[in-house]
This record gives C-alpha cells, structure tokens and sequence, in this order.
C-alpha cells in the first residue's frame, strides 16, 4: 500500500500527479479506512516471534464495519489461529505468497478463520496462508457471507482442508490461486458449495483436489496434478452423496492424478474443454481411471481429449449412471493395451455420443487392441458416424437402438 502524508493544502502521494486540496471536513472519517499495518501493532515477520497476539490487536483497531489489515513482506509466525469473524467487512492484504508468509503448527484449527453472518464480505490478496500440523483444521476457512474473494494467494495445508468453503456461501470467487497440500496426498484441497467460481488455480497433491457440490459451483481455467482425484462432483461436507446442478467444469487441464473427475451426482451442467493425461507419476504410481461417471442427468460432456496411460480405462459410465447425457467432440486413448479406452457399461438410458471415438458395435471398429465394454439401450438423436444401417436400420435418426450383450467389442 502506498503511504500519503497530509499537508494544509495537498496530498502528497508516491504518485506525484495525484495533487489535489483537502477537504478537512472529510479527513477524520477517511483515515478511519487507511490501512492498518500489522507492524505498528507489534509484528515482528521474522518467522521466530509469535505474531499472532498483534496480528489480533490490529484486527480489533478496526472500526465496526471493517477495513483493511496490511501485511507487509515477512514471516508471521502464529501459536493460535486467527478469527477475524466480529468486523462486517474485512479486506486482508499481503506483498505477494511469496512475500508475505502467515503460517503456524496449528491442530484441530485453522491458520485464518472467516466468520461473520448476514451482509458480511472479505477480501484476501498477496498472502501465502500456512498450516503445517497434519492434525489442523485448515489453511483457511471462510463460512457464512455474502461477498468474499480470495485471490492471488497460496494456500498450504497438511491437514484436514487446505480452503474450506462450503457453509452458508452466498457469493466466492477464488481466483490466480496455488492450492498445495503439505503432506502427502492428505486432505482437501478446496471444500466448495454453491455459488462459487474456482478460476485460473493450481490444486496440487490431495486426497481430493476440488470437492463441489449444490447449485452454481463452476471450475473454470484450473490446473489439477498428482491428486488422488482430482474433482469431486456431488459429494458434501459429510461425504454423503449431493448433487451438483447448473454448474460448468469448463477449461481445465489434469495431469497424473489418480482419477482425474469422478461424478457422483451432477445435474443440469456442462462439462467442456478438459484436457487430461494419465501418468506413472500418479499418487498409486499409475493413473487408474481419467473420467467416472457414476451419476449425472442432463449433463454435456463436450469438446475434451483424454490420454496416456490409465490401469482401468481413460472413461467409464457406470451402470445405473442416470440418464440423458450427450458426449459430443470427445476423444480418448489409452496406451496400456490391455486396458480399456471407453467402458459403458449396462443399465443406462437416453446416452447420445456425436463425434466422439466410442463405437458401438465390433463390425463398426476402427481401433484393435482396445476394450470397449457392452451397453443397454441408447438414443442417438442426431449424427450417425460409426452405425452401421445394415444391422442397426435405415431410419436412425431420433430411433431408440438396442445393443444386445453379444455386442461387447474386444
């Protein structure tokens, strides 16, 4: 943060072109929401002292309806998490992750602790947020706003969760932010619910990189690498089964994870743009799986490209799997032959594939050495690539097909 110093007549300003006269009428209310240096409250940064006590002196410096704490460059040592939860709007800023360090061995606790209620935002910038205890709550924890953005930051956490966010979220953008467990494959990377953007992040070594779940949760532009999987979709905080709806998972890019997504429920929502490659550098040393789909109902899987090597097969649709799903422009391989590429297994209604590489019948293959597993009762609603009229009718458009199980391809 620039500092200003006050004249009778100017504002002097590291920006030698702001000049212009005081209104001294004005002055007293707007130096209530100058900055509030953690320095000037006893913050030492040096990585040794504990901070935590003048980081919360220069919290409660704030007036009632908030304002700006200013972290310079240092390392903050903390014995005891933060809880900047009684002031209506908080803005935490920091030089930079790598400038700016607030970390601390914190069990059963969270590093930084957001809690406030109805009418409530944040705004957090240019911090790394460290938890190292394998035994702690969380890097941070945001819960119960209506406005808070976290970006250009880096989270850290050995433990349960690296970002929690995932009660009484109204409105949360994360955003330009590196996502990293500290042990492991251990925990959660990000904890989501409804009415949150995840965007331009890098989630990187969890037990689960993104756990999403309710309505309007979007991933956008992430890269996500060597997570066991890499999204969870419609799965709670409970670990029961929850649906995600009206979502889109659009733009991002998966490298060695063990499962790159795994649908448990997902509704109304449009999956596009996924690029993902399946690697020996996985957390169990081998990809095993790169789409699973166990649930999803009017959902589109568009425009994505899966490859390298996967144990299992690059994509599965499970039995029982919903219904009215439509694959269009989607291509896979797998390089471990005795290995599946698609396996669509029986029990599932309403599938329609445009452009993609699946076949349905072994007369109609162009790929040998591959598996491709049997299937129920599909409506294929517009192209016709890969059936073949002789066996399947002349009238395919809009015809329900049924694929006998004697059709499995090998």
């Amino acid at each position: 943060f620039p500092t200003y110093r006050f004249t009778s007549a100017v504002i002097d300003s590291p920006n030698t072109a702001l000049v212009r006269p005081i209104n001294w009428n004005n002055v007293m209310t707007k130096l209530d929401f100058l900055p509030i240096n953690v320095k000037d409250y006893g913050a030492i940064g040096n990585g040794v002292t504990d901070d935590a006590a003048a980081m919360n002196s220069a919290f409660t410096a704030l007036p009632t309806l908030g304002g700006v704490i200013y972290f310079p460059a240092g390392t903050y040592l903390v014995s005891s998490g933060l809880n900047f939860n009684t002031k209506k709007s908080l803005v935490l800023w920091g030089d930079g992750p790598y400038n700016t360090i607030i970390t601390g061995n914190l069990t059963g606790a969270a590093t930084i602790k957001r809690f406030f209620g109805t009418g409530s935002d944040f705004f957090i910038h240019g911090l790394q947020i460290k938890n190292t205890s394998a035994t702690g709550l969380a890097a941070i924890w945001v819960e119960a706003f209506i406005i808070g953005v976290l970006e250009y930051c880096q989270i850290i956490s050995a433990g349960t969760y690296g970002l929690y966010a995932a009660a009484n979220v109204f409105t949360f953008h994360v955003r330009n932010c590196s996502i990293t467990s500290g042990g492991v494959n251990t925990g959660i990377g990000v904890l989501s619910t409804s009415h949150t953007l995840i965007e331009n992040c890098d989630v990187t070594g969890w037990d689960e990189g993104i756990r999403c779940s309710g309505t309007t949760c979007d991933i956008i532009g992430c890269r996500l690498e060597v997570n066991k999987p890499g999204i969870v979709v419609g799965k709670n905080a409970a670990g029961t089964t929850f649906a995600l709806s009206r979502s889109m998972i659009s733009g991002n890019s998966f490298e060695a994870n063990d499962v790159g997504i795994l649908f448990k429920s997902i509704g109304s929502s449009i999956v596009s743009g996924i690029g993902m490659q399946g690697s020996t550098n996985a957390p169990s040393g081998q990809s095993q799986i790169g789409i699973l789909v166990e649930g999803a109902t009017d959902t589109a899987f568009l425009s994505m490209g899966i490859g390298g090597s996967f144990n299992d097969a690059a994509i599965r649709i499970k039995s029982g799997a919903s219904t009215r799903q439509t694959w269009t422009n989607v291509n896979a391989t797998n390089s471990i032959s005795t290995a599946k590429i698609w396996d669509v297994q029986q029990g599932l209604t309403d599938l329609s594939f445009h452009n993609c590489n699946y076949l349905i019948r072994p007369d109609d293959s162009i790929v040998t050495g591959r598996y491709l597993q049997r299937h129920g009762r599909f409506q294929y609603l517009a192209q016709t690539d890969y059936l073949n009229s002789a066996k399947e009718g002349k009238n395919l458009r809009g015809k329900d097909i049924v694929v006998t199980e004697a059709a499995t391809t090998k």
